[in-house]
């Protein structure tokens, strides 16, 4: 998700007389790729791969703790319209609880808290993980044992001995 922050963009009028200055910078000659293949491949790879055709970048505009953003996301507008709700809301919180608190560090407070949140419940789910992959181990080595145990009594059954031929 790429967030921007919209700033008014202030326009000055070229000083009469004014030229822009060239050939500064030296030139840099291009290197020509030696194969063709070289040649098709996009200059950024996983940024080609990474928007598909069915991907549709969408343009949300939302404000947060008073400032305008403009956020490109392939998430849908409601999605991103109701993280920036919330977190709205809790930087609102933490200004009507501190009147000394800047708006940057109720950004950074509310980061760690959500960065908590995050670590948190990641732990948490790597733990449900291992819990559900031990279960299943247990079930395999259940379901080993049982069989085992069904091949060993219909295998003992068709050896059994009848009368007294079997050494004992």
């Amino acid at each position: 998700m790429a967030i921007r922050r919209e700033i008014p963009l202030r326009t000055k009028k070229p000083r009469s007389g004014f030229r822009a200055r060239t050939g500064l910078c030296p030139k840099i000659p291009k290197m020509a790729p030696k194969n063709r293949e070289i040649r098709n491949t996009p200059a950024v790879p996983e940024l080609r791969s990474a928007q598909s055709e069915d991907t549709m970048v969408n343009k949300v505009r939302v404000n947060i703790a008073g400032a305008p953003y403009a956020i490109a996301t392939t998430d849908s507008e409601t999605y991103i319209t109701s993280l920036a709700k919330k977190l709205d809301e809790d930087i609102a919180k933490l200004l009507d609880g501190n009147e000394n608190l800047s708006v940057t560090k109720a950004a950074v407070f509310c980061a760690m808290d959500y960065l908590d949140e995050y670590k948190k419940s990641t732990g948490s789910a790597e733990n449900m993980r291992g819990q559900i992959q031990d279960y299943i181990a247990d079930a395999a080595r259940a379901k080993l044992a049982e069989d085992k145990a069904k091949t060993e009594r219909r295998s003992g059954a068709k050896m059994r001995p009848c009368g007294s031929s079997w050494p004992g």
